[in-house]
């Protein structure tokens, strides 16, 4: 493999008027190296959000990703664009720029675009299903986006030849160039099987959730472990949940422990996790006839935001086994 070094236009670079001078295309993990500077930029800007703005973001719930989205959207729209010179703060410090293939920066609305193809897919990860009608739609369209539409540029800025065009970067006919000199790109298409392929990998993506999932869902404990969750949503100020069953093994024990796991956010009053905690395992004893087969119930609250560029989380977890939680909320 070559060094990512080496740019796309092995040309010697001309200042003959006959021939223009040509740009040369950054290597992937420059590119990488500048994106985690401005990560950390973004953080900061987020951090100091977070401390100031800590309960109403808190009180959004996921809906705070959308902050997150629009900060992100704005710096690099602006930086990226003619406006900053094609480059954000990253870019700048290794000597990098944005440009299309004539050598001119990007309009704003195109540097937005090509932010938007790359950043959603973040911003989109990690999302939790609804579970009510529409969830099988709803999870085909975040996995479309998220491994669909994420996968794909990450897949092109990697096998792309020595373009390292992202989707992002090819919609918004875009490359990423030292920042000297100034000069064309020689642009190159991108080669028809790699098409084919995230193609083929786009229909698997949408067969999963129409095909699998509900297949999955309908299988073992999934029925009884859906209805604890559509249960513990309907809880007053609990925001997400999620239900796993954990299997621990002992060192020097022929047996194992079954333990049934929730996790949820909520926005409720802080200090009372307790009494969500009694709350949640009485909707678990009621709806979950194999319950008293576990060895624990376990039930974890989390409380705090995540705007996708910075978050902050506190946690308590409880557990007891189900004959000790009947107790308890009796």
């Amino acid at each position: 493999m070559g060094s990512d070094f080496a740019g796309l236009n092995s040309e010697p670079y001309s200042s003959s008027p006959s021939q223009p001078q040509l740009s040369r295309i950054a290597g992937r993990w420059r590119r990488l190296f500048a994106f985690v500077l401005d990560s950390l930029l973004l953080g900061v800007i987020g951090a100091v959000l977070g401390a100031v703005l800590y309960e109403t973001f808190v009180q959004m719930g996921q809906w705070a990703r959308l902050v997150g989205l629009v900060i992100s959207l704005l710096y690099f729209s602006f930086s990226e664009s003619a406006i900053g010179g094609g480059r954000s703060l990253g870019k700048r410090l290794l000597g990098l720029k944005v440009m299309n293939a004539q050598g001119a920066m990007l309009r704003f609305e195109e540097s937005g675009l090509r932010f938007l193809l790359f950043g959603i897919p973040f911003f989109a990860n990690g999302l939790s299903l609804p579970l009510k009608s529409g969830a099988v739609l709803f999870a085909t369209i975040i996995g479309l986006v998220v491994f669909g539409l994420g996968g794909a540029n990450l897949y092109l800025m990697l096998f792309n030849g020595q373009a390292h065009q992202g989707l992002h970067d090819i919609v918004a006919r875009s490359y990423v160039v030292d920042a000297r000199p100034d000069g064309v790109v020689i642009p190159r298409d991108v080669w028809k099987g790699h098409w084919v392929i995230l193609g083929t990998f786009g229909v698997l993506l949408c067969t999963f959730p129409v095909f699998v999932m509900p297949k999955i869902l309908n299988k073992g404990s999934f029925p009884e472990m859906m209805q604890v969750l559509k249960d513990v949503q309907k809880i007053q100020g609990v925001q997400t949940a999620n239900v796993r069953e954990v299997t621990l093994f002992t060192t020097g024990r022929q047996s194992s422990d079954r333990v049934f796991s929730i996790d949820v956010t909520w926005n409720g009053p802080e200090g009372d996790e307790v009494s969500l905690a009694d709350e949640i395992a009485k909707e678990v004893l009621l709806d979950d006839k194999e319950i008293a087969n576990y060895s624990k119930l376990r039930i974890a609250i989390t409380r705090g935001y995540d705007l996708g560029i910075g978050s902050r989380w506190s946690s308590r977890a409880f557990a007891y086994s189900p004959g000790e939680w009947r107790q308890r909320v009796q």
